[in-house]
């Protein structure tokens, strides 16, 4: 059987491709309208799941929605999943001091009485700053 090969586009032989994708199975992806290809750019990223796929899970079920890749450091800035009835859950990314960290997360829900004669909706922001990193690894076997 014959690999299948892809082609820079341009003839440019020096760029790195991380991952092809000819496939995904569950979901419909799509670039989003502000994503961008340029070097200082974000690459953004719509996932949307094939019906049949929704139909087969649990209603707590979480889905990728959502993804937004930095460029030049070819990390996520934030990635993003959606479930049924409002179900929501984010985390956004960010590099300091050359570390990658999670700067925030958000998590959404409504949980229904029976019946849905009631409900409750949750909302939860974590913000994380003031990061700091020290100059020697705490265990010295983590340095070598």
């Amino acid at each position: 059987m014959t690999p299948l090969t892809y082609d820079n586009p341009g003839g440019n032989k020096t760029a790195d491709a991380d991952v092809v994708v000819i496939r995904l199975r569950a979901y419909r992806a799509t670039f989003a309208p502000d994503s961008s290809d340029a070097p200082g750019g974000k690459t953004h990223i719509t996932l949307d799941p094939y019906q049949f796929v929704e139909q087969q899970a649990s209603k707590d079920n979480f889905f990728f929605n959502d993804l937004v890749c930095d460029n030049t450091t070819k990390l996520p800035l934030h990635i993003g999943f959606q479930g049924a009835d409002g179900l929501s859950f984010a985390v956004d990314y960010t590099t300091v001091d050359g570390t990658w960290v999670v700067n925030h997360a958000h998590y959404e829900q409504t949980q229904f009485a029976p019946m849905r004669i009631g409900r409750v909706h949750a909302v939860v922001d974590a913000d994380f700053s003031d990061f700091a990193f020290p100059s020697s690894a705490p265990d010295p076997r983590l340095a070598e």
